[in-house]
């Protein structure tokens, strides 16, 4: 399959964030990729390029592909989970519960909400090429996948995932979060996929299975 790269923003300190878009016309299916919310969760953002390399060699899948290897480039470039504003990204997005309140300093929201460049990049991503699905790849202590759309028909194909990455599904964290990716897409009634992969010694073994498997969900969306 092809892609086109377009510049959809510009960090704090003026990287280019980028998207590669591949279109299906035959297809009304819209499928939204998007790593390194957290600059500091690589695996995230190995998992977004390891997908463009794979799917640079399939065939096109049944649907338009829009992807955003890496959202916070300041923040994986100095190695930090913030930006460069030391704004947690998935604190900012334009939610109904977002709040500028924090108690732990690695989660701040930022002085108002959708205040920062990235998460205004992602915003207009998401309001022009209107996913019918999202799949957010971040990275974790307890490698999850979160999925909080358990009657949705999307729902056969995410507990595949899970089996090929024997990884258990949860609808929801333990604690709420405000101002996240999955509260918008919940808002717009947008179906998210939310991939922990795990943050330790495992993962150098694990990273072509998270890879191929996230690969082959796209190939098999109908």
């Amino acid at each position: 399959m092809k892609f086109n790269i377009k510049k959809i923003g510009s960090t704090v300190l003026g990287q280019s964030i980028d998207c590669w878009f591949s279109s299906n016309q035959q297809s009304s299916l819209k499928v939204l990729v998007v790593g390194g919310v957290h600059g500091d969760e690589s695996e995230g953002i190995e998992i977004a390029n390891g997908l463009i390399k794979l799917l640079l060699s399939a065939h096109s899948p049944n649907a338009s592909i829009a992807i955003i290897p890496c959202l916070n480039m300041d923040g994986r470039t100095i190695g930090l989970r913030s930006n460069y504003n030391d704004v947690d990204l998935n604190r900012n997005i334009p939610t109904h519960n977002w709040v500028s309140t924090f108690t732990n300093p690695r989660y701040k929201p930022g002085s108002c909400a959708g205040s920062e460049p990235e998460t205004k990049a992602f915003m207009n991503v998401l309001e022009e090429f209107k996913p019918a699905l999202i799949i957010s790849l971040h990275s974790f202590s307890e490698s999850l996948i979160l999925y909080g759309s358990p009657s949705d028909k999307f729902t056969p194909r995410v507990e595949v995932l899970a089996e090929r990455l024997s990884l258990k599904v949860v609808e929801k964290m333990s604690y709420e979060i405000t101002g996240s990716l999955n509260t918008v897409s919940n808002e717009m009634k947008i179906p998210a996929i939310t991939i922990e992969a795990p943050r330790d010694e495992s993962w150098k073994d694990k990273r072509a299975l998270f890879i191929q498997a996230t690969g082959q969900f796209l190939m098999e969306l109908e």
